[in-house]
């Protein structure tokens, strides 16, 4: 199928934090132009460089949810699916001219898609699914127990899984194995090397610093993670209002969360970046200068995973909840040079 997407624009910044009041409904967008230039798009004015503007680039997509993203050469790589019970998974393809999706991939909807290399990733979720991309082919890795992998992290020398019910699984050259079963329940796992993880989930943060496992108990509930470094990591979640969690490499510390009044479910940093977040209800924003900095929101919907790449900053989700047909559909927005009108059917 090919569908016409709309892109949607709103230049500039700023704005009040939405609320929330649960998983989100089906909302329609704000129209085109709803908003003028705000202060991006002045000093874009100004600089003679292209506006940065913030458009809902994907809406609806009937692929699917969409839950997490990471660059593979010159594209952007979204997984998906039709989430807790659908009959395959699928890919959507950010690409410089297009954006497309390939499907299927795997039997069970897709959770999180990560790699070290451009020509080796692997993407993981229901089922117990592990795909291994090689050289442009899938090879088929899943554990054979079932259950939800819902983040991975390709290290290199190592590879980490996160299941729902508390195990951790690890790739080297033998394969895939447990590391640790039996802990609270398990959601994203992000690394800075091969033996320095953090994994979270429900009230506890267990690190790994190329020793054991060290368990850290918390208040709340945490999603996922991302990092400048492992001295600088950062953790958010919640459940019915946002929780942010921060190492400094010394301790891990609860974050100030005002301004944000809902669930905070994607994140994405790196060294010298802001940290830029993604929730229920359609929050956008980042963390500058100790203050949260909240978008308006595009749509009503949650973003489940953010990502950067260069100027051009990706909310991926749609609705977590099933429509009244059963159905999950995808959204994302994009921050950055306008994209402008795109197609969206299977990939080449």
């Amino acid at each position: 199928m090919k569908l016409l997407l709309p892109s949607l624009l709103l230049a500039g910044c700023g704005g009040d934090g939405p609320t929330y009041g649960g998983n989100g409904s089906a909302g329609a967008p704000p129209p085109a132009g709803d908003s003028g230039p705000g202060a991006d798009s002045a000093d874009s004015a100004d600089s003679g460089e292209p506006e940065l503007v913030w458009e809902l680039m994907v809406a609806r997509s009937p692929y699917g949810f969409l839950t997490g993203a990471w660059t593979r050469g010159d594209e952007v790589l979204v997984a998906g699916g039709q989430i807790n019970g659908g009959d395959y998974g699928f890919l959507t393809h950010i690409r410089p001219d297009e954006v497309c999706v390939e499907e299927p991939v795997g039997e069970e909807a897709l959770w999180w898609v990560h790699g070290a290399a451009e020509d080796r990733y692997f993407a993981v979720g229901e089922g117990g699914t592990i795909l291994l991309n090689e050289g442009g082919a899938w090879r088929d890795e899943s554990t054979g127990e079932g259950g939800i992998l819902y983040g991975m992290f390709d290290a290199g020398e190592r590879a980490w899984a996160v299941q729902g019910n508390g195990t951790i699984w690890s790739r080297d050259e033998g394969g895939w194995s447990k590391y640790a079963e039996g802990l609270s329940r398990l959601f994203k796992v992000w690394c800075a090397g091969p033996e320095q993880c953090v994994f979270v989930g429900e009230n506890r943060i267990y690190q790994l610093d190329g020793g054991a496992l060290e368990e850290h108990e918390i208040e709340g509930q945490l999603w996922t993670c991302s990092g400048r470094s492992f001295s600088d990591i950062w953790c958010v979640g919640g459940v019915s209002g946002a929780v942010v969690y921060h190492y400094d490499g010394e301790a891990w510390e609860d974050v100030d969360t005002a301004g944000l009044s809902v669930p905070v479910f994607g994140v994405w940093t790196a060294a010298g970046e802001d940290v830029w977040i993604g929730g229920a209800r359609g929050l956008m924003g980042r963390y500058v200068d100790g203050e949260w900095l909240v978008e308006p929101a595009l749509t009503d919907e949650e973003f489940h995973g953010v990502w950067k790449e260069g100027e051009d900053v990706y909310f991926v989700g749609g609705n977590l909840n099933p429509d009244e047909a059963g159905e999950h559909h995808g959204n994302i927005v994009h921050y950055g040079p306008a994209r402008g009108a795109l197609e969206l059917g299977p990939c080449d």
